[in-house]
């Protein structure tokens, strides 16, 4: 999987996908953590922007998550959560986007981390995307979930705590990220988040 890549914003389902789409191929879960993150088995990752828009990746995944919830996202005081990224970075999610959209469309893939949740057919669209290879008859969903929430669990992450969301600060969000991306592509890609 050298030439291809996700990438998303901190807490918007890296894992989730990177993980699913190893047990989705079949490839051994008994394995420690660090070896199957580490895998050349499946796409590299960007998690923070941080990594250029390289030619050297000729296929690439944006994973995107409604901008309210991160934004709420913090780290709880009564948990024993590791510091770490934690609320809404508008900037770097923008540019997410944006360097996304850079990519020829023939290139790139776009998954919702909500749909993720709930929708079987969006790690064999994203297999079927990045040619890897799975046998959908022998594929356990809801294993596939409980399995990759293990191994996040069991490297030491933990899910974030949320606070409340006001509708002016969701009117603020919305307007710089309209702002930072522009109205088309906020209306194509990010409106379903839009309050």
């Amino acid at each position: 999987m050298d030439n291809a890549i996700i990438r998303s914003h901190p807490r918007s389902g890296l894992h989730m996908l990177r993980l699913g789409l190893y047990i989705l191929a079949g490839h051994d879960t008994t394995l420690p953590y660090d070896e199957i993150w580490g895998s050349s088995k499946i796409p590299a990752y960007d998690h923070r922007g941080n990594l250029p828009n390289s030619v050297a990746y000729n296929q690439q995944v944006l994973v995107l998550r409604d901008y309210h919830v991160l934004w709420s996202t913090y780290r709880h005081p009564d948990t024993i959560a590791p510091p770490g990224p934690y609320g809404l970075q508008i900037s770097g999610y923008c540019s997410l986007l944006n360097n996304w959209l850079q990519t020829p469309s023939s290139q790139r893939y776009l998954v919702y981390f909500e749909d993720l949740l709930s929708n079987n057919e969006v790690y064999c669209e994203v297999s079927n995307f990045l040619g890897m290879a799975y046998d959908k008859e022998k594929v356990d969903f809801e294993f596939l979930r409980t399995e990759t929430r293990r191994l996040y669990n069991e490297a030491g992450h933990v899910a974030s705590a949320k606070q409340e969301i006001t509708a002016h600060v969701a009117e603020n969000l919305r307007r710089k990220i309209t702002r930072m991306v522009g109205t088309d592509t906020f209306d194509k890609y990010l409106a379903r988040y839009a309050v």
